[in-house]
């Protein structure tokens, strides 16, 4: 775990977006329990957004640590 980190630290962090937040970032797929399943587009917004209220929503810091053991697909 300390190598895997470790070579984390040690990637240059990416380039700061500079893009319409408007344009689309990812597609997520719905249910489909109500029909076939559709594809909803989500834009960089959604996703600052969602982060902002949830952060405050939770309180968190700077300080704070969260880690995310769901498969994100």
């Amino acid at each position: 775990m300390v190598a895997l980190i470790a070579l984390a630290n040690a990637q240059p962090p990416d380039a700061v977006f500079q893009g319409d937040g408007s344009e689309p970032l990812s597609i997520i797929y719905t249910s489909g329990t109500t029909g076939l399943p559709k594809g909803v587009l989500n834009c960089h917004n959604a996703f600052v957004a969602s982060g902002l209220h949830m952060t405050r929503f939770l309180r968190i810091t700077e300080a704070d640590r969260i880690m995310v053991f769901l498969p994100l697909f």
